[in-house]
C-alpha cells in the first residue's frame, strides 16, 4: 500500500531532520570537555538548517565546477535578498491575481532582461498608476 504524499515527504525528510541533532548530541555528550546542556540543545537545534545550508552550497559548488569542466554555463538565478524570497513570491501572486501569466514574458526575452526584474518594474508602475 502506497503512503500518502504528506507521509512520503515526512519520511524522506526524516533522516535530514533527526540525524544531525542526534549526532550533535552524541558527539558533544561524549567528548571529555564539560559543555553546558543548554549549549548542546542550542547546537542540536541549529544543526538541521546548518546541514541544509552547507549541502546546498556544496551542491552549487559541484555544479559550477562541473559546468566549467564541460565548458557550459549555468542558467542565471533570480536574486532576491528578502527572507524566503517574499518579493518574487508576492510579484508572482500579484500577476496570477490581476493579470495574465504570460503577459511579461516576451519583452524581457526579446531585450535579454531578467524576467523577474522586468515584472517587478511593471508591477511597480501599475501600483503607481492606480
Amino acid at each position: 500500500m502506497a503512503l500518502l504524499p504528506a507521509l512520503q515527504l515526512i519520511v524522506s525528510l526524516l533522516h535530514s531532520l533527526l540525524i544531525p541533532p542526534l549526532l550533535t548530541c552524541l558527539v558533544l555528550t561524549y567528548i571529555p570537555l564539560h559543555i553546558p546542556g543548554i549549549l548542546i540543545v542550542f547546537l542540536a537545534a541549529i544543526s538541521p538548517p546548518l546541514v541544509a545550508y552547507v549541502s546546498l552550497k556544496w551542491r552549487d559548488f559541484c555544479d559550477q565546477r562541473d559546468a566549467e569542466r564541460l565548458g557550459a554555463v549555468l542558467p542565471p538565478r533570480v536574486k532576491d535578498t528578502t527572507f524566503f524570497s517574499t518579493t518574487s513570491l508576492a510579484t508572482s501572486m500579484n500577476i496570477m491575481k490581476h493579470g495574465l501569466l504570460g503577459k511579461y514574458l516576451l519583452y524581457p526575452l526579446r531585450y535579454k532582461l531578467s524576467v523577474i526584474n522586468y515584472i517587478d518594474l511593471c508591477t511597480l508602475g501599475e501600483h503607481l498608476t492606480r
